[in-house]
């Protein structure tokens, strides 16, 4: 009786050592920083990635939401704040011209090298534009500076905390126009804001500028004009966005913002 419960625990000593090394391996892929030993850092695996990674999919929750909110087609005027990174300077161009063509008064707001973060941990700048420009629709556009960050936990924290300071203002979340694939970003934007307040720009093919991620003023145009037929067909609270002429004129005022430093 004694040699059997010896070779039972020898076994569960053995278990136990060979099970340790698997959880500590497991632990760090899903850890955000990297462990250094002796002067050498550890090299994680993917194992993280293969629940990170995957198409944006509506949880359930989401899916039962979209169904409750009802579909408003608003045609009046609206006051659009549009603000977001870089990518947004080539949308607003052409976002000027719907905003001709719609009767909106648009205020284009873009902050160079800008993220989820920056936003959220200086949101004072986003409610100062809010409390002078008064808007009464507000678009998003960022993510290009975001697409291979790992803190996902983080970002979805940000994320949050922007919506929070939307308040109850109608809103769209453009995403951003991958150039690779993301290490989950879009997930946390179509998380938070719902399926049918986010557009998943990295569907579409793009002519880039020579820095291979931002994409040609004409190619911006035709991703606006995609985004302007998604907000048309496929959103819950919609506004007039008829779509100008290529050579139509333009209205609206654009801020820049330079990177924090």
């Amino acid at each position: 009786m004694k040699q059997k419960t010896s070779e039972l625990l020898l076994y569960l000593k053995l278990i136990t050592i060979l099970a340790l090394p698997a959880i500590f391996i497991s632990w760090y892929s899903f850890y955000d920083k990297e462990l250094t030993i002796a002067g050498v850092t550890l090299e994680k695996t993917d194992i993280a990635g293969y629940f990170k990674k995957g198409p944006t999919v509506p949880t359930i929750q989401q899916a039962i939401d979209s169904q409750k909110d009802p579909i408003i087609c608003d045609t009046t005027s609206q006051r659009i704040l549009f603000f977001g990174d870089s990518m947004l300077e080539g949308l607003s161009r052409r976002m000027k011209q719907y905003a001709a063509a719609n009767h909106h008064e648009l205020l284009n707001v873009i902050w160079y090298s800008s993220s989820s973060k920056v936003w959220a941990e200086h949101k004072d700048t986003l409610v100062r534009f809010i409390n002078e420009f008064h808007p009464t629709y507000i678009m998003i556009c960022m993510g290009g500076n975001e697409l291979f960050v790992k803190d996902l936990e983080n970002r979805d924290r940000y994320v949050k905390t922007i919506l929070r300071t939307l308040g109850s203002t109608p809103y769209v979340w453009i995403g951003p126009p991958n150039w690779k694939e993301d290490a989950g970003i879009n997930r946390i934007y179509c998380d938070n804001a719902g399926a049918h307040r986010f557009f998943p720009s990295k569907r579409l093919k793009y002519q880039r500028k020579s820095d291979g991620a931002h994409p040609t003023y004409a190619s911006a145009a035709m991703w606006m004009d995609s985004v302007a037929v998604w907000m048309n067909d496929s959103i819950r609270h919609r506004i007039l966005m008829k779509m100008p002429a290529k050579d139509a004129p333009s209205t609206g005022k654009t801020v820049l913002l330079q990177p924090l430093k």
